[in-house]
């Protein structure tokens, strides 16, 4: 028989009930959905903002934020990139009872690059990748790369 190593007092009783007395507050507190809708679509485009700033992607979170309430068609690159981010996660919930597997995989990655490198939409990779950057030796007057990472190259067998 488990043997509590406490002493159950007023205090810690005045305690626990206070705690069960603001849970249930907080429990019974609604959110408007109004109010629910709009947090989460903010989310999604800081979501969408930060992940493809990370990747390189100059765009503003004001930018952003423009291009995905403006409702326009995005016209560049960056702004692709951002707009199909975006429908992605806004459709993230379609996703939920598939397995994760390469096909899945390969189907998101195909819309995440339609109309900005269709080329290699949907596909892996099958050649080396390195991230760096070049810089401009002008003594030399030539270019090199510096690598900062060098992930493994895979060759992805054709079966």
């Amino acid at each position: 028989m488990l043997k509590p190593k406490f002493k159950l007092t007023p205090e810690l009783l005045g305690n626990v009930t206070q705690i069960e007395r603001l849970y249930g507050q907080i429990e019974g507190l609604k959110i408007p959905q109004k109010l629910e809708l709009n947090l989460h679509r903010d989310n999604l485009m800081q979501s969408s903002y930060v992940s493809n700033s990370i990747e390189g992607n100059p765009m503003s979170l004001r930018e952003v934020t423009n291009l995905l309430l403006g409702g326009r068609v995005p016209v560049n690159r960056e702004e692709k990139e951002v707009k199909n981010y975006f429908d992605i996660l806004q459709n993230l919930k379609n996703y939920a009872e598939r397995k994760i597997d390469l096909p899945l995989i390969l189907d998101i990655h195909k819309q995440l690059m339609q109309g900005v490198k269709d080329k290699i939409a949907g596909k892996i990779r099958n050649k080396r990748v390195v991230v760096g950057k070049y810089t401009n030796n002008e003594k030399k007057k030539n270019f090199s790369l510096e690598v900062k990472h060098e992930p493994p190259f895979h060759q992805r067998n054709k079966s």
